[in-house]
């Protein structure tokens, strides 16, 4: 008899029946209802947090590519909190470390949530590196409490569901989760690599066609919602921003062809002269979070009595109508305004070292940094002395003016004021060489200042009393005055006689106003995370014309105040003057670890971490470098 013959059968049922079996209580543990009550307030978390993103960036509902990367964001967050869970429970034999993790989770699902709400972002490092003793009671807005106290209800009822139900989490079978947990974290991976292709399979599926099947063009924001809350935070903490690599001039030859394909003006360069007398004043008006949307008649839908002074004629002739934010918020936008390079966290983490300032003090201007709050504000300090500023001077330097006292309230000294401070300086140095940034707090995000004290305003027009979210009411007041307070401020400059044919004003902002439902309430308002912000020459002599409708951007600030000045251009600004006439620059915009260009019409992603064709690892090259007239010093061994 083959006894070995007889009994494979019967081993083979064993062993299928042994299969089935396992299978049968792996789903049983998942599907268990008591596994799944305590996942019932990091669900309630999740709606919330797209809820928010969905309100805040305009994401597009009925689209495949929200639902495929909504899905895959719910699957990962559920896996690893049971995967942590259940670890926590069979390794420590006690819920309350697995309700500790669980407050965790729900917080940074909480603090996301915030975060997108007002500024259109999650939690990143340059958030977390401004972290220090700033008072930020003033971000603390009525729907931050809700929030709040949304996350403690949830943290109550998760504390509940887990003690009540560890032992059903504790019997969740692992083995079939980190395996699940694995393919997850490595997805988008397999993605970006063509092996994975989700979109693909469920366009076929549904039979959707077209650009409403995944819209491309909210793919890079989807990406960032659906990581997991512990990877941005993990990202926020561990990842290290390195300064930009300091390379010689004389590389940029051999990337010539690099250069014209990808149409950067890098390179040493020299702009015809514009024929303008020397100007020995310069003002720089970089007004907090100013979209050139908020003004008439750069909006078509709002009525000019909402910002009279822009919609001057002689203002609106100057204001450029398509310059675009690079960066934001205000350090970033203003590293990337005065180094003309778009690597902004590059530049933070680095010395400026093609700053215009730097420019400027060699020329043997003083250079004067004027803002609002304090001069150590989100370490403002070091980064604009870095930057080269001579003199910074905050509401440590306001309080100390009997004058000024008065008016620091809330964020700091208001624009009003601070703008009589920055003519008080023209005065001061009549006759010299000065350039004065100006940088006030009265519209900044996501609260504009309520307290004017003692200052007078003309009546509000009903064109703003009339919107239906208070948040843009209050928005546009602040735009509103901003207005009013910006033409006194010419105004003054002219009946002083500093307005004079050796003065340059500049008229522009930090950066456009972040991403928020509210500003959906403005009529004809963008709802985009980078837009339009306005830019504008006055000068007591005529000044040449540009093209005021052609694409530019903050990177195109200081070549173009050094085209004016008659400087010479440093070879590693990424920008050009706004008086040439050739073809601009791309439009270069980060977001995480990905940089998007838009070059005549097209947007182009590229993977900044692993670039794939040559040409876009040359860019991605070029963008960690910047480029002097002279190689680094090597230190000795």
């Amino acid at each position: 008899m083959n006894t070995a013959q007889d009994q494979s059968p019967l081993n083979g049922a064993a062993s299928r029946g042994k299969l089935l079996s396992v299978l049968r209580t792996w789903v049983g543990a998942l599907t268990d209802r008591k596994a799944w009550l305590p996942v019932s307030p990091l669900l309630v978390a999740f709606i919330v947090f797209w809820g928010a993103a969905v309100h805040s960036l305009g994401l597009l509902v009925k689209t495949i590519k929200f639902w495929e990367y909504l899905g895959y964001g719910f699957a990962l967050a559920v896996v690893v909190y049971w995967v942590v869970l259940a670890v926590l429970i069979r390794c420590l034999r006690s819920a309350w470390p697995a309700v500790v993790f669980a407050w965790l989770y729900l917080f940074l699902f909480a603090l996301n949530t915030a975060m997108l709400y007002h500024a259109g972002t999650v939690l990143e490092r340059y958030y977390l590196q401004i972290v220090d003793w700033t008072n930020w009671t003033v971000y603390l807005t009525k729907w931050v409490y809700v929030f709040l106290g949304l996350l403690v209800v949830n943290c109550i009822w998760a504390t509940l569901s887990i003690r009540r139900h560890a032992a059903a989490l504790a019997r969740l079978p692992l083995w079939a989760l980190t395996p699940v947990l694995v393919f997850l974290c490595f997805a988008p991976q397999l993605q970006a690599l063509g092996i994975l292709r989700p979109t693909f399979v469920m366009a076929k599926v549904t039979q959707a066609r077209g650009v409403g099947a995944w819209q491309v063009g909210q793919t890079d924001r989807l990406r960032l919602l659906a990581d997991n809350p512990l990877k941005i935070l993990a990202r926020a903490l561990f990842s290290s921003e390195r300064p930009l690599d300091r390379r010689p001039v004389a590389e940029l030859a051999r990337d010539e062809g690099l250069l014209k394909d990808w149409g950067l003006p890098l390179g040493p360069r020299s702009y015809p002269s514009l024929g303008l007398k020397p100007f020995d004043q310069i003002v720089v008006f970089a007004t907090e979070s100013l979209s050139l949307d908020f003004l008439a008649p750069y909006n078509g839908r709002l009525p000019a009595d909402v910002t009279p002074f822009y919609a001057s004629p002689e203002i609106r002739q100057v204001i450029l109508t398509n310059y675009w934010t690079t960066a934001l918020p205000t350090q970033l936008g203003l590293l990337v305004t005065y180094n003309s390079h778009p690597n902004a966290a590059g530049l933070l983490a680095g010395d400026s070292e093609l700053s215009i300032i730097k420019l400027l003090n060699q020329q043997g201007f003083h250079t004067m940094f004027l803002k609002s709050d304090s001069e150590m504000n989100l370490g403002d300090g070091k980064v604009f002395a870095k930057m080269g500023f001579q003199e910074i001077a905050g509401s440590e330097t306001w309080l100390k003016d009997p004058r000024r006292k008065p008016f620091v309230v809330e964020r700091g000294l208001m624009d009003r004021v601070l703008y009589d401070a920055a003519l008080e300086t023209m005065e001061k140095y009549r006759g010299q060489r000065v350039f004065i940034h100006v940088c006030g707090q009265d519209t900044h995000s996501p609260n504009p200042r309520e307290d004017y004290g003692s200052l007078q305003y003309p009546p509000t027009p009903a064109s703003i009393t009339g919107l239906p979210s208070p948040e843009a009411r209050e928005v546009m007041r602040g735009i509103f005055r901003h207005d009013f307070d910006i033409g006194r401020a010419i105004q003054a400059m002219r009946e002083r006689h500093l307005l004079t044919d050796r003065t340059l004003v500049v008229l522009t902002a930090d950066h456009n106003y972040p991403q928020a439902s509210f500003l959906q309430g403005i009529p004809g308002f963008p709802n985009a995370p980078y837009t339009r912000i306005p830019f504008g020459l006055l000068s007591g002599q005529p000044l040449p014309e540009a093209q005021r409708d052609a694409l530019h951007t903050q990177l195109d600030f200081a070549p173009t105040l050094a085209h004016l000045l008659g400087l010479p251009v440093p070879a590693g600004w990424w920008g050009q003057s706004v008086f040439l006439t050739n073809e601009p620059p791309p439009y270069f915009v980060r977001v995480q670890n990905n940089l998007l260009v838009s070059r005549n019409g097209q947007v182009q992603t590229i993977a900044l971490a692993a670039p794939g064709t040559a040409r876009e690892q040359g860019l991605a090259r070029l963008f960690q470098s910047v480029f002097c007239e002279t190689p680094p010093a090597k230190s000795n061994p």
